[in-house]
């Protein structure tokens, strides 16, 4: 995150009061932010114990916690591991007595890992001068300027798919939506005006 304001000097002290009221007194302020996709963990359909510690929810076998987006950076790695898992233990029952389902493969240019988010805020301010301590301040922000879709949903545990499942049906590692901030950092542009008075 980067953060910076900047007073603009122009017709500051001009000698002609029009200018310096009307041209002068301005502030922008930004706020950049930026930061990689929260890495994902696929775990086994159906409340499968493979440890047998009555945990009820498996890693898939050859990854843990966050490696889809670290570890397992393609469809392609992660389809290898569950063509794997489904020739082991697919029809066999885990400790608990639980017959494990075959899974199905991830389609394909499905992301890996969570979506980054990027997101462009500013400020404005137009400042009117009265005395040294009065002053009327007229603001407009904007968020996400420049309006990218920053993904999300589905949390960050994610259940594989069950063999046999309608490619159409697997939202698994699939965003569901938008960031839902409306006034703030990353959800869809937003425009906010407001009018300080300072005595």
């Amino acid at each position: 995150m980067v953060s910076a304001i900047w007073e603009l000097p122009y017709f500051k002290k001009s000698s002609s009061g029009l200018k310096r009221n009307l041209l002068g007194g301005y502030t922008v302020s930004v706020i950049s932010t930026s930061f990689s996709g929260v890495p994902l963990s696929a775990f086994l359909p159906d409340f499968a114990d493979l440890s047998g510690t009555g945990t009820f929810q498996s890693y898939l076998p050859g990854t843990g916690e966050g490696s889809i987006g670290r570890q397992i950076k393609t469809v392609g790695q992660l389809n290898a591991l569950i063509t794997a898992y489904n020739a082991k233990f697919a029809g066999t029952d885990d400790p608990q007595g639980t017959t494990l389902s075959a899974l199905a493969l991830v389609p394909p240019n499905t992301p890996m890992g969570g979506d980054s988010l990027i997101s462009q805020d500013v400020r404005l301010t137009k400042t009117f001068r009265f005395s040294e301590s009065m002053h009327l301040d007229l603001i407009g922000e904007v968020f996400n300027l420049f309006n990218i879709a920053n993904l999300t949903g589905g949390g960050n545990n994610q259940v594989l798919s069950v063999a046999g499942t309608p490619v159409s049906e697997i939202n698994t590692f699939r965003p569901t939506e938008r960031t839902t901030s409306v006034f703030g950092t990353g959800g869809p542009r937003a425009f906010q005006f407001a009018v300080k008075f300072t005595f």
